[in-house]
């Protein structure tokens, strides 16, 4: 057997540290600082430099829906109330998927079709959940 199988066959230490010092660069690009974590994300930049082309030719462009606000839904089928995001597909970016946006109830798992936004907050909808009942009795 050939002592220097290692050193052909590329699994020597040095050359392993090598390989992945050329990937780890290559994938930082060509700068050594990090990029900010103050820069606003890669596709809001997208949508804004499309909006500002859309504007100087007069067509229309649809917004992302990638950021939008949590809202609070009511579900039809058992009239509980949760806050949170239904799931939507953007047409910018139909393959980003958005684990903690709601499919389905989360209390009775009823279809997305059966939830309504609802027109009370989430203030309003905390007051009534946690108001005591006249006459309760606590120690049943």
């Amino acid at each position: 057997m050939d002592r220097n199988w290692r050193s052909k066959t590329g699994i020597e230490p040095k050359d392993i540290a090598a390989r992945l010092k050329a990937l780890y660069s290559s994938n930082r690009g060509s700068g050594t600082k990090p990029p900010k974590g103050n820069q606003p994300p890669r596709h809001r930049l997208l949508t804004i430099e499309a909006q500002e082309e859309d504007e100087n030719n007069n067509s229309t462009i649809v917004p992302c829906i990638c950021d939008r606000a949590s809202k609070v839904y009511e579900c039809g089928i058992c009239h509980q109330y949760f806050r949170g995001r239904l799931t939507e597909k953007c047409v910018k970016h139909p393959f980003e998927v958005y684990l903690m946006d709601f499919r389905e109830c989360p209390y009775c798992q009823a279809s997305i079709v059966a939830i309504k936004e609802s027109d009370l907050t989430w203030e309003q909808i905390r007051k009534i959940e946690d108001a005591t009942l006249p006459g309760g009795n606590d120690d049943l």
